[in-house]
Order: structure tokens, then sequence, then C-alpha cells
């Protein structure tokens, strides 16, 4: 008589696992135990070993999609019957992956006192999006607006941006939402600005070969707005602004 293989090892409580991750596993679990095939037998069959069709329904990580594919085709279903499935599962196991990189420190740009601050804050903001790939960043903000060695140097602190635009791309690179500015450029001022003379537009806004974006665009007019409330009050309490100087910032901008 031939040795029965061991009992497959139970699913844990769907807590245990990421949401869609859970479901598909339940899925191809199901259709094998329909098929009626032991998992040497769909080895034997298909293109892939029986320990990855055993990883496959163990609910830990969505398998490739053409391992899943294998799996139904040795079972006998639908190929494409379970690519949504997979899908909803990927997407879980990216955002999973994403949260776990997330830190739970919010930036408090309210708090921003000097440049050394200021750095401290964009990295947080840098954190708590998960730290997206450089890369990404680079290709988000558009052409020339945040290239990736200077967004490596401000997120290792070494540099800030070199000026209110690049500022704003950062900031947009790290999903900080137009309405939630107003804290950010009020430590911009504190970092860049010096009591001399009123803030001068065109000298914060230089003329672009390019368009913007329309965040760029959202946030231009919102800093405009912004800065339109905060002067008067600043010349009624005797503290006009100028922009500081490069050479003036710290720390050297990349």
């Amino acid at each position: 008589m031939a040795r029965r293989g061991r009992r497959q090892q139970e699913l844990a409580p769907r807590f245990f696992y990421v949401g869609a991750v859970w479901d598909l596993a339940v899925y191809l679990r199901g259709v094998r135990e329909r098929s009626g095939l032991t998992y040497a037998q769909m080895a034997a069959r298909g293109n892939w070993s029986q320990a990855a069709f055993k990883r496959a329904t163990a609910g830990r990580t969505p398998a490739h999609l053409s391992l899943v594919r294998d799996f139904l085709t040795v079972c006998g279903a639908d190929p494409c019957g379970a690519d949504e499935l997979w899908i909803l599962a990927d997407d879980n196991r990216k955002r999973a992956a994403r949260d776990a990189k997330c830190s739970s420190v919010k930036p408090r740009p309210e708090f921003v006192r000097d440049a050394a601050d200021l750095s401290g804050a964009l990295r947080d903001a840098y954190r708590y999006a998960a730290r997206p790939a450089l890369r990404t960043m680079e290709a988000g903000a558009g052409a020339g607006r945040l290239p990736r060695s200077t967004a490596h140097s401000i997120v290792n602190g070494r540099a800030l941006p070199t000026d209110l635009m690049q500022y704003l791309a950062f900031l947009e690179a790290c999903d900080i939402e137009v309405e939630e500015l107003g804290p950010w450029f009020g430590a911009w001022h504190k970092a860049f600005m010096e009591p001399g003379a009123e803030t001068l537009i065109e000298e914060v806004f230089p003329r672009r070969k390019r368009p913007g974006s329309d965040y760029d665009e959202q946030a231009q007019r919102a800093y405009l707005q912004w800065v339109r409330a905060e002067q008067p009050l600043r010349r009624a309490l005797g503290q006009p602004l100028r922009r500081r100087s490069t050479s003036e910032r710290w720390p050297k901008a990349a």
C-alpha cells in the first residue's frame, strides 16, 4: 500500500495574512482539492516544482503570475481565472512592503527654527512617505526640477533645496498636499529669510524654460496667498524679510 502524503498544514487565521493574498491562496487550494491531484503529481505535469506549487497555496506572499497560471492549467482550470485575484494580492503585497518602510514620526514643519531643523523635517517627510525611490522622485517632479543627486543629498542631511521651486518639488514627491503647505512655507522663511527687506517674488519664482506641474502651479498660488497674509503682519511687528544669499545657507546646496 502506497504511503499517503502528509496532510498539508492548515492555513492560519486570515488576519495573519495580507488581505487578497489570503484570498488567492484559498482559491488555489480549492482548485487543487477539486482536481484531486497531489503536489507531486502537479510537479510531474507542470513546469514548477512540488515545493513551488505548495508555496503558492501557503498564503504568505503571492506567487509569480506564471506559476499561478501553470497551477490552474495543471489542475484543469482556466489559466487566467485567478488573474484578478493575483493583481489584488500583488497590490496588497506592495502596500504592505511600503507600510513596513513608513516611519511613524510625522514631520512637524511648524517647529522649524532654522536650516538645521528644516533639514530634519524634510528627512522626516521622506521617511513618513515610506522612502520613495530617488529615481521615482526625480521622474515625478519633472525634467530638471529635482535631480536624483540633489534628492539624495537632501534625504541624507547633506544639503537643502537650492530654491523654493525645488523645495516644492521635494514636498510633492513626499506626498505633501497643497493644503498642507502653509507650515512648510513658514519653515522655509525661518531657514532662508532674515530681517532686512521684503520678500521679492521674482527671486522666489524665477522664470523657467519648462511649464510646471499642476501641483507646482497650485503650490505657487498657495505661497503667494500665504506671503501676502504674512508680510503685513511682519511689517507691523517690525520684522521685514530679505532672502538669504546662497553662501549664507546651511547646509550647502548640492
